[in-house]
């Protein structure tokens, strides 16, 4: 997806999981998953996953209490990262900037959900 994700300098390389998550985002599928989150959903594929912690049970396998999780599994291990809800939402913004650059017909509705997930999380 995102050319805005293209220099990174300066950023931790433990938040790769994430940054490859918004990379690898087709726009077709955008504004499709900026809504599951504004629901609180994740979404992911065969290689990259996102999950909030309110979609795991703590008797579950890789339960975690707070924030959002990536997943990465396009090398030969698998990369995960648990960020917390303000640093998901910078990084969240910076593709929707992105996105929003090919598609400004989108913006209001990009906002909302925006405006949701922050209200959400008390960003």
């Amino acid at each position: 997806m995102s050319s805005k994700f293209g220099n990174m300098e300066g950023i931790d390389i433990s938040w790769s999981p994430m940054i490859n998550y918004f990379k690898s985002l087709q726009d077709s599928k955008f504004m499709e998953v900026l809504h599951y989150f504004s629901k609180d959903y994740g979404y992911g594929n065969e290689y990259h996953i996102c999950s909030f912690a309110s979609n795991w049970h703590p008797q579950e396998e890789g339960y975690f209490e707070s924030g959002v999780q990536f997943v990465d599994a396009t090398g030969n291990e698998e990369k995960s990262i648990i960020v917390e809800y303000s640093v998901f939402f910078k990084f969240l913004s910076i593709a929707c900037e992105d996105y929003l650059s090919r598609h400004p017909e989108d913006r209001s509705e990009v906002e909302r959900a925006l405006k949701a997930i922050r209200e959400r999380y008390n960003i």
